[in-house]
């Protein structure tokens, strides 16, 4: 089951996923960061899309940002998730945690690193 570790201010409290999750400032939020002037109401949402979990920007002041392997990248479109990646949101620090689909999703990320960018993925159904 795919979880969130996410360390703000000092703590960590750990999350684990359904099929969706929100990241933002609104207490509705499944990771809700209220004091933290750097998160948008509504920031970022996490899904569970054809066997893959993906993240997308909710058109946040201040952007989402993945790292993986080193590299970050500012999420512009759906990004798919792999196990490992950081995902970064104000002073947030998230680690996404799915060894179960680690595999399958690495090869799909790597098989497709130079596609997502223009990949538009299907809306998770709700």
């Amino acid at each position: 089951m795919a979880q969130l570790r996410i360390t703000f201010g000092g703590s960590i409290q750990v999350i684990t996923l359904g099929r969706e999750a929100t990241i933002g400032r609104a207490i509705e939020h499944a990771v809700c960061v209220p004091n933290d002037a750097a998160i948008s109401r509504d920031h970022a949402r996490l899904a569970l899309v054809e066997g893959v979990w993906v993240i997308e920007d909710l058109e946040s002041r201040n952007g989402t940002y993945v790292e993986r392997d080193g590299r970050i990248s500012r999420v512009t479109v759906r990004m798919l998730l792999v196990h490992g990646d950081t995902i970064r949101a104000g002073e947030a620090v998230i680690a996404f945690e799915a060894p179960e689909i680690g595999g399958q999703a690495a090869a799909l990320a790597e098989a497709e690193v130079t596609t997502m960018i223009g990949r538009i993925l299907p809306t998770p159904r709700e």
